[in-house]
C-alpha cells in the first residue's frame, strides 16, 4: 500500500531538568522539590494551568510551548527587530532564563527534555503547520542549551518543523511539495549538522513518495520515542481506500506504518489513545463504530470491537487508564473494558468533549469542554466538581496531549 511518511486531560506530576537555557549560561533547577499537580489547558494563543483541586489559575502564558516531558515551558517575544526567548517553571510560570537573538520569532517546537528549540518566522494569518504559506527556502532557527549562539538555517523547500530526534541531532519536518503551491506532503528528516533535508529510514520504499492522504489524530508515547499519527487514504480507480497508523520513533530514527482492517477507512473520524505502560495503542473510528488494539512492541492489529459511533462533524476524542479505554465522539463519553473492549458505561455530557483522561490514580476522569473542565467519578460516570478556567479563546486541547489535527486542511499527507 501507499503510505505517510494532539485533546486530552492529564494531571501530570514533574520532575524538572537540571538546567535551562539563558542568556549565555545555564540555570540550575532543584530537581527534588516538591511539585503540584496541575492541569494544562491549551488554546489557540495560550497555555493556562490550574489546579485540578478548585480550578484556581495557577498562570497564563500566551503562546508558551513546552517540552514533550512537561519539565519547562518557552515563550518568545520581539520588539520588531529581536526575539527574546524566555524559559519557564511549567508550575509556576516564573521565567527562570532569557536570551535574545536577532529577528522576530516564535517558537515552533521543543525537544523531548527541553535542551534545543526550533523558531521560526511568524507564520501569516491563516497559516498554520497544515496550511502553510509558499515559501522556499525556510529560515529555522535551533537555539540549545549552553550554546553560545543559535543555529541559523535556510533549509531548502517548504518544510514545518514537528519534532525532534531524542538524541537532538535530526529535526523531523512535514515537507510540503510544491514548495510554493503546497498540495502534498510527506515527514522527512532534517539533518541539523548538515542541514540536508532527506528521506526517515524505513523498510518500506513508498512511505518517502509524497502522495495524497488525510491525517485525522496524533498521539506522542508516553516515554516520548515515538509519534502515532493515524491517516485514511480515499479510494482511487486502482487502489481502495486505506487506513493505517504512522509509526515515527524518534529514537531509532525510523518510520513504519500499520495497516487496519478495511472498515477502519470509511471513518472520518478518528481518535487515538496510548496504554500508561506504552504497549498498546487504541485507534478508534466512530465514523464506522470500530475499535482496534495495536501491540506497540510488534507493530501489529491484536484486536478489533465495537465501538461507538458518530457522524461527520463530530468531534472525537480518546484516552487510557491501566484497565479502562475511555472514548468521547462529541458529547457522548464511552468507557469500555481494556480486558475484553466490552462496554461497560457511557454518559452524556453538557457539551463537545474536547479532551479526557484519567488521573495519575485513575480516582478522577477529567472531562474538558471549551469552556470548563468536569471531574467525574470513574466508577459512576457522575460529576464531583466542575472547574470553570477563564481562558483568552476556547480550549481545544489539554496538555500532555497534542493539539488537534485542522480538520479542513487543504493539504493531503505523503501516504
Amino acid at each position: 500500500m501507499r503510505k505517510p511518511s494532539v485533546i486530552l486531560v492529564a494531571l501530570t506530576s514533574f520532575a524538572l531538568l537540571a538546567s535551562a537555557c539563558g542568556g549565555g549560561h545555564d540555570v540550575s533547577i532543584d530537581t527534588n522539590r516538591r511539585r503540584p499537580e496541575l492541569l494544562y489547558l491549551g488554546s489557540r494563543t495560550a497555555i493556562t494551568a490550574v489546579s485540578p483541586r478548585n480550578g484556581h489559575v495557577r498562570f497564563q502564558e500566551v503562546g508558551a510551548v513546552p517540552s514533550r516531558d512537561w519539565s519547562v515551558l518557552y515563550r518568545a517575544t520581539n520588539d520588531g527587530t529581536s526575539t527574546t526567548l524566555r524559559t519557564l517553571d511549567p508550575t509556576t510560570g516564573v521565567e527562570l532564563a532569557s536570551r535574545t537573538i536577532p529577528g522576530v520569532l516564535v517558537v515552533r517546537t521543543v525537544s523531548e527534555d527541553g535542551a534545543a528549540v526550533a523558531l521560526s518566522p511568524p507564520p501569516p494569518p491563516g497559516s498554520d503547520t497544515y496550511h502553510p504559506a509558499p515559501k522556499d527556502p525556510t529560515p529555522l532557527v535551533i537555539v540549545r542549551r549552553g550554546a553560545a549562539e543559535p543555529q541559523v538555517l535556510s533549509v531548502p523547500g517548504n518544510v514545518e518543523p514537528e519534532a525532534f530526534s531524542l538524541d537532538g541531532d535530526a529535526l523531523f519536518v512535514i515537507d510540503f511539495v510544491p514548495p510554493l503551491a503546497p498540495e502534498r506532503y510527506r515527514v522527512a528528516r532534517l539533518d541539523l549538522g548538515s542541514g540536508r533535508v532527506g528521506d526517515v529510514r524505513s523498510n518500506e520504499e513508498e512511505l518517502q513518495e509524497p502522495m495524497r492522504g488525510t491525517a485525522r489524530a496524533q498521539v506522542m508515547a508516553p516515554d516520548g520515542r515515538r509519534l502515532y499519527t493515524l491517516y485514511t487514504r480515499d479510494a482511487t480507480a486502482t487502489d481502495p481506500a486505506e487506513a493505517f497508523v504512522h509509526v515515527l520513533d524518534l529514537e531509532e530514527q525510523r518510520a513504519t506504518c500499520v495497516d487496519l482492517p478495511g472498515e477502519f477507512a470509511v471513518s472520518q473520524l478518528g481518535a487515538l489513545a496510548v496504554s500508561p505502560s506504552g504497549t498498546h495503542l487504541y485507534v478508534a473510528a466512530p465514523g464506522d463504530g470500530v475499535l482496534a488494539e495495536l501491540d506497540t512492541g510488534t507493530l501489529k492489529v491484536t484486536r478489533t470491537a465495537t465501538g461507538p459511533t458518530g457522524s461527520i462533524g463530530a468531534t472525537a476524542r480518546a484516552a487510557a487508564s491501566a484497565t479502562t479505554l475511555y472514548v468521547a465522539v462529541d458529547n457522548q463519553i464511552t468507557a469500555l473494558a481494556l480486558d475484553d473492549l466490552r462496554i461497560v458505561d457511557s454518559w452524556v455530557a453538557p457539551g463537545a468533549v474536547i479532551g479526557l483522561k484519567p488521573s495519575n490514580d485513575a480516582d478522577v476522569l477529567y472531562v474538558s469542554l471549551a469552556d470548563r473542565v468536569l471531574a467525574l467519578d470513574p466508577r459512576t460516570m457522575t460529576t464531583r466538581r466542575e472547574l470553570d478556567v477563564p481562558t483568552t479563546d476556547p480550549i481545544d486541547h489539554v496538555a500532555p496531549a497534542l493539539p488537534p489535527i485542522p480538520d479542513d486542511s487543504y493539504v493531503k499527507c505523503a501516504c
